[in-house]
């Protein structure tokens, strides 16, 4: 018998920011994230050498960011951008389409077995579970549909003449 999975609440945007912290090591396949904007926190060493770590652990690991502005990330995310150069293969920056403007609760899922969720863009408050099978899939395949309409947002590399 499959216990019910434990769901906690949080009340801020530095509790999401820390939820998102403690799920991201235990993925051990993808991770998937849809805000509005990838926020500085995505800039910090702690949450990229995170991700680098994930990333080094196996080849076939990948990173899909999907926003529904991406312009943040080139003048605030210098940390974030080095991940993209340096793991092009494994991590992708998508700009949400137009018909997902009405979607505006963000979310971080690992693989199809963890997430946190916040309830609106301009909330603070959210929850969160490390082993929530049937709301990370719900949330994967969100993402998924999401992830399809979406179109690459930026290059690992700056092309010039």
């Amino acid at each position: 018998m499959n216990q019910d999975p434990v769901i906690r609440h949080f009340d801020g945007r530095e509790q999401y920011e820390a939820a998102i912290d403690e799920l991201l090591p235990r993925a051990t396949r993808r991770i998937r994230l849809f805000d509005r904007d990838i926020s500085a926190h995505f800039n910090s060493p702690r949450r990229v050498d995170g991700l680098r770590a994930f990333l080094l652990a196996d080849r076939d690991r990948r990173v899909c960011l999907l926003a529904h502005d991406t312009g943040k990330i080139v003048a605030q995310c210098p940390r974030l951008m080095g991940l993209l150069r340096h793991f092009g293969h494994a991590v992708a920056v998508h700009q949400s389409p137009d018909e997902a403007a009405r979607i505006y609760d963000p979310f971080c899922v690992i693989d199809a077995t963890g997430y946190v969720r916040r309830y609106h863009f301009d909330d603070g408050r959210g929850v969160t579970s490390l082993d929530d099978e049937v709301t990370s899939s719900e949330l994967v395949r969100r993402f998924d549909e999401m992830w399809e309409l979406s179109s690459p947002a930026l290059s690992a590399t700056v092309l010039g003449l």
